[in-house]
């Protein structure tokens, strides 16, 4: 927590906090013997921190966790290129399938767009396969599984 989340009152005694400085907690020894004990108690109106909403690709490989498909070994962040770091998502090797999902920022730039079709158009000149999903669309992540499965049986969605 943020040191100014915290206020003090008298009573109890106060334990360190694992972003306390070393001159902290003496100049807080110090007080605590003039004054007496205290502790940490939560300010009145002090903004509570969010939880962290999960990333796509958590929430992809938590889906793929727990339904998986029996003989489809998948990998996280697969280097599918020798010579550049090009990097997919989530990959299935045996079947030359990739997944990859687009985020916001570097994606929507034209630098950005245009590397992203250079690194797919190698690997579709590498025999790849290459499935693209908007990560701001999570919640519609068994669709996505859907589409891995049928795509690694060889199926259409027709």
């Amino acid at each position: 927590m943020r040191r100014w989340d915290w206020g003090w009152e008298r009573s109890g005694t106060l334990k360190p906090l694992p972003g306390d400085s070393p001159e902290f907690l003496e100049r807080l020894a110090a007080f605590e013997e003039r004054h007496g004990p205290v502790k940490r108690v939560r300010k009145e109106g002090a903004v509570k921190q969010k939880k962290r909403e999960p990333t796509a690709e958590e929430v992809f490989a938590q889906a793929w966790e727990l339904d998986p498909m029996p003989g489809a070994e998948m990998v996280r962040e697969l280097q599918f290129h020798p010579e550049r770091k090009w990097r997919f998502d989530f990959a299935w090797p045996g079947a030359m399938l990739a997944l990859e999902l687009e985020g916001v920022g570097r994606h929507q730039t034209f630098v950005g767009y245009r590397a992203d079709c250079e690194k797919y158009n190698a690997a579709t000149l590498r025999g790849w396969r290459v499935l693209r999903f908007m990560s701001a669309e999570k919640r519609h992540v068994a669709d996505w599984l859907r589409t891995v499965k049928l795509a690694l049986c060889g199926l259409d969605d027709a």
